[in-house]
């Protein structure tokens, strides 16, 4: 059955429920993806202009006029070459130029010489600032804070800011989520995230620049990852996988956005502060958003959750009983009191009381990990693949519109798990090879890397919607956010990569991302199975787990009649 006639079978409720929860993502591209535009570094080379305005002071004075043609000469004579990245040819020296002194030069251009193999070939590092080829009005962050040669580390170090504050942001809102409910902690990261992206803008200082970025980053990510978990929690689970591939549609209609958005407003402050300005379309959401019932009856508070699912009730048209029926149907097989408001000790003991539940949240982590690196260290290098650097990026946005309308095909006919598995299988053994296949031919580097981007959307896409089916009500955000929160230490990990050598680097992120679908083997099937409220209902999730990987979780199949495993108990539940 396609999206649009699951679309079309769709209560009222849940129209609306998806359409905010799509809208939600579409900009958070901006945040994600802006060092493409603030990192960008165009061919640049010493600012030779300085240079030779030191050499006036100490040469007698006339004819010294520095004219356009007479730099291309001079550029020349101070400019060592030095082979490209890519291998294909020589190109004048970013970092480097020649000890000449301006007699040496006048010397060179009086005589007419075109061998100056008589001059000084010592070379100096750049210490009076760089000229970039920026196109008209075109500049970044990488530029004016001078990320560059000795200090191309700054650019590694701010995306590590960004990672690290979406990394403790992740864990923090994910044990407030729990304490204090989903809507807060989404509402507070939606704008957040673009106060600080706006205020990125105003940065006068590189310190400040990257304190800006781990502002945001805190927030960033946490709105798209919790209204998910809104979705989930607020719907029938036969919706879930379509609720959760049209939030993903939204983001990749952002990326498509992000690339018209960059290419005219090349000026980096001006992208960061119209970015910021652009959150203002989601104070609607303040009124438009519910809260969980699923989290308000798991906390307690069954007053405001009868007044959401009679708001629900209402805007569908059918009665409570009806709704509740559909949402919290296994709520009545639950003990009073099973499911409890648990306190941050308390939830945080859960999570290692039980070796299945542990093994979960690490074998999720490690797939949270690894499709990061994969998916960003595509994604963040796109300016790096030949050809031009907005076209790759909209190639990189459409790909993930194939990848999200194929993996809700994958998802229904081949389950969560399959399809991860496969995918990552794949992108491993691509991103193992790129780096040899970019000497035979750089158009069949892009295409690979862009199919590898593809299978890695489509499993950034599975454990978008599978972390929050594994783990009980009471700790699901906090484990949620803590497997999040290892997908942005995976993020730290490409800020470091992305920069690096490829004939290292790529084998590198190619075999982790290989054995993370092995990995993947111990976690269970859970297309179609009800959300699990209780410890019980976790542990009773077996489907698909291979016989030895169930042994050193713990676990036992509990057989019923014949070769029935305790699935059937989950679903008789």
């Amino acid at each position: 059955m396609g999206i649009r006639s699951r679309l079309a079978k769709f209560k009222k409720f849940d129209k609306r429920l998806t359409l905010w929860i799509t809208f939600s993502g579409v900009l958070n591209t901006l945040a994600v993806l802006a060092p493409l535009v603030n990192h960008y570094q165009p061919e640049f080379h010493c600012d030779l202009s300085k240079v030779w305005n030191e050499g006036v002071l100490n040469t007698t004075p006339g004819a010294l006029n520095l004219t356009s043609k007479r730099m291309q000469a001079y550029k020349k004579f101070m400019l060592p070459l030095e082979p490209k990245n890519d291998g294909s040819g020589l190109k004048v020296s970013s970092c480097n130029y020649y000890n000449r002194s301006l007699q040496d030069f006048l010397l060179y251009e009086q005589s007419n010489a075109t061998n100056m193999s008589g001059f000084s070939k010592k070379q100096l590092s750049c210490n009076s600032g760089y000229t970039f080829d920026f196109i008209g009005a075109e500049s970044s962050a990488a530029a004016e804070f001078e990320m560059v040669c000795g200090d191309d580390y700054k650019k590694s170090m701010a995306v590590f800011s960004y990672m690290l504050g979406m990394t403790i942001g992740g864990v923090v809102s994910g044990a407030i989520s729990d304490r204090m409910g989903r809507k807060p902690v989404f509402l507070f990261a939606q704008f957040a995230q673009f106060i600080g992206f706006g205020l990125t803008g105003f940065s006068v200082n590189y310190i400040m620049y990257a304190a800006l970025i781990f502002f945001y980053g805190a927030s960033g990510m946490v709105n798209f990852y919790t209204s998910l978990l809104i979705g989930a929690e607020t719907t029938e689970r036969k919706n879930r996988n379509i609720i959760c591939v049209c939030m993903h549609f939204g983001y990749a209609f952002g990326y498509v956005l992000f690339v018209p958005f960059a290419y005219l407003v090349r000026d980096w402050r001006w992208f960061c502060k119209m970015g910021g300005l652009l959150g203002l379309i989601y104070i609607p959401l303040i009124w438009i958003v519910d809260e969980s019932p699923r989290w308000l009856m798991a906390t307690g508070q069954t007053d405001r959750a009868e007044a959401v699912i009679n708001k629900i009730a209402r805007i569908n048209g059918e009665t409570c009983e009806a709704t509740t029926e559909k949402l919290l149907k296994n709520d009545e097989d639950k003990k009073e009191g099973q499911v409890e408001k648990l306190s941050f000790s308390k939830t945080f003991m859960m999570l290692f009381a039980e070796p299945f539940i542990l093994i979960r949240l690490l074998a999720m982590a490690m797939a949270w990990c690894m499709v990061n690196v994969s998916y960003y260290g595509i994604s963040l290098t796109t300016n790096a693949l030949i050809g031009n650097r907005f076209i790759n990026c909209l190639l990189s946005a459409l790909s993930e519109f194939v990848s999200y309308g194929s993996t809700f095909f994958f998802i229904e006919y081949y389950g969560r798990r399959n399809t991860y598995i496969a995918c990552m299988l794949t992108a491993g053994v691509l991103i193992i090879f790129t780096p040899w296949i970019n000497l035979y031919s750089g158009n069949l580097n892009t295409a690979v890397t862009l199919f590898a981007k593809f299978c890695v959307t489509n499993s950034f896409y599975v454990v978008y919607i599978m972390t929050s089916e594994i783990f009980p009500t009471a700790i699901r955000h906090t484990a949620s956010s803590i497997d999040s929160g290892f997908s942005r230490i995976g993020g730290i990990v490409t800020s470091f990569l992305i920069y690096g050598n490829n004939f290292i680097t790529a084998p590198f992120i190619g075999t982790f991302t290989a054995l993370s679908a092995v990995i993947f083997l111990l976690l269970p099937k859970t297309h179609n199975e009800p959300l699990p409220e209780t410890i019980e209902d976790a542990r009773n999730m077996t489907r698909g787990i291979p016989d030895a990987f169930l042994t050193c979780q713990g676990l036992k199949r509990r057989k019923k009649g014949g070769s029935d495993d305790m699935e059937c108990k989950v679903q008789q539940a």
